[in-house]
């Protein structure tokens, strides 16, 4: 237990604010050895489950530095049972076929977590190669296909000697240190435009914000928004509650250029989504000014509760979100055209889901906006780990990143993942950027999961070897 829970800090330090990424993969090992010195009775789940909670627990700030308690407690129990789970299933696959099952179930478990129904792919070991030159394998692996890589190069080290496992780990290491080229990628031939951008950051704090019924934050942004000019960029949740019309109403009486926005759009049956908008000044009728597609990837137990239609007693773990209490998730995501670009926009979380960034961009889309909340936390740290999580996405699918925050982190994000654009965070601030998109064709984006699956068929072979030799 303590040897499984000094390799969860270790995992730990890979984020903010230590923000140590080399330290994943060492942790990793560290936990197989962990794991294996409990033989002959092989059972993993007290070593899984002290790596898990403490790995994640610390490295996290979306459960120990949230602002409010009850959603606190709520993502403290939501993090206890992805460990158990994620400890049964090692414990079945250590049984059945050694290191190799423990790590196909923990590979399960990362795909169902970040392809399932109740999505959390901040879970991912991948995301911890952000900001080393192991980034450079998201353009072909994805973020997925990076950690499962991670995964196995672990696993197979255990099968060796401690002189051998030692350089292995240290090579890992100075590969990492080794400076990113996010320039190593060369663009699209097509010739790309500038696009005008308006950023506006309203810096209010959680608690403001929540009000989703206020219309007077719409007179605060509209105000904020007059020094900046081209396309206006408002954060998530900026249009308080209503139907599309009612919101369209607000933004004619008060706003002249078009505007890419959050909003809680309220259709006739009052069902409510976390949706983004895209107001056009210029359209005939409300239908044509305001077009909207609501939010595909839910948070689960905040935003949504899955199951919720089956038992409805679970609506008693649903937390207040942001002033509304649930929301259903959206079907398609829309791609609109503004000038010459085509724009797609994924709401805050939704930018942890490459998978998403790369329907938008196979969609047509050469440049995401990334619309978010994260001023929920009393640190700093869910701002950068969301922004460090949102550059690899960039990467991994060739497109630049225009994120925009209610009090940050809001800036632009090369297709490289490359900080280009930075606003100072927790203060009112609109500011005018020019960005000219040069979308990049990434082996991810044309293959997207194929590695993945090739990684886990991979371990699945290996574990099924180990199982029929000591069966």
């Amino acid at each position: 237990m303590s040897l499984a829970a000094a390799a969860g800090l270790l995992l730990a330090a890979s984020s903010p604010p230590a923000a140590l990424p080399i330290t994943a993969f060492p942790s990793l090992l560290l936990l197989f050895h962990a794991v294996r010195g409990l033989a002959p009775h092989r059972d993993a789940v007290w070593p899984v489950l002290a790596y898990f909670l403490v790995g994640w627990g610390f490295s996290y700030g979306w459960i120990l530095d949230h602002v409010w308690p009850g959603t606190a407690i709520v993502s403290l129990l939501l993090l206890i049972l992805l460990a158990l789970l994620s400890a049964l299933l090692a414990r079945t696959g250590y049984r059945l076929a050694g290191v190799p099952g423990l790590t196909a179930a923990i590979m399960l478990l990362e795909g169902v977590m970040t392809f399932g129904p109740v999505p959390m792919p901040l879970m991912s070991a991948g995301y911890t190669v952000s900001g080393t030159a192991w980034a450079g394998l998201v353009p072909l692996l994805g973020i997925t296909g990076a950690s499962f890589l991670m995964w196995i190069v672990a696993a197979v080290s255990t099968r060796w000697p401690h002189r051998v496992q030692v350089p292995i780990a240290a090579l890992w290491i100075v590969i990492a240190l080794l400076r990113p080229d996010p320039g190593s990628r060369s663009p699209l031939p097509e010739s790309s435009q500038p696009l005008s951008l308006g950023l506006v950051q309203p810096g209010m704090d959680a608690e403001s914000w929540a009000d989703v019924r206020d219309d007077s934050r719409v007179d605060a942004l509209a105000a904020l928004s007059t020094p900046a000019a081209g396309l206006l960029i408002w954060p998530e949740t900026a249009l308080p509650v209503g139907t599309a019309v009612r919101q369209d109403s607000l933004l004619q009486r008060l706003v002249t250029r078009p505007i890419i926005t959050g909003g809680i759009v309220e259709n006739e049956e009052g069902v409510m989504y976390n949706a983004a908008a895209y107001w056009n000044p210029s359209g005939q009728a409300a239908e044509e000014r305001l077009v909207w597609s609501g939010k595909r990837r839910l948070i689960p137990l905040v935003e949504y509760i899955p199951g919720l239609e089956l038992l409805p007693w679970l609506h008693h773990l649903r937390v207040d979100s942001g002033g509304a209490r649930g929301y259903t998730p959206g079907r398609e995501r829309a791609i609109w055209a503004v000038g010459n670009h085509n724009v797609s926009a994924l709401i805050c979380f939704e930018s942890l889901f490459a998978a998403e960034a790369r329907s938008a961009a196979r969609q047509g889309a050469d440049v995401l906006v990334v619309l978010s909340q994260d001023g929920w936390w009393d640190s700093d740290r869910m701002p950068l780990q969301h922004r460090d999580m949102t550059a690899l996405v960039a990467r991994a699918t060739g497109r630049s990143v225009v994120m925009v925050g209610v009090s940050g982190w809001s800036g632009v994000l090369s297709e490289s993942g490359r900080v280009i654009k930075e606003l100072p965070e927790d203060v009112p601030v609109s500011e005018q950027t020019n960005i000219t998109p040069r979308p990049i064709q990434t082996v991810y984006l044309a293959v997207g999961e194929l590695f993945s699956v090739l990684f886990f068929l991979a371990v699945v072979s290996i574990g099924f070897f180990e199982w029929k030799r000591h069966d």
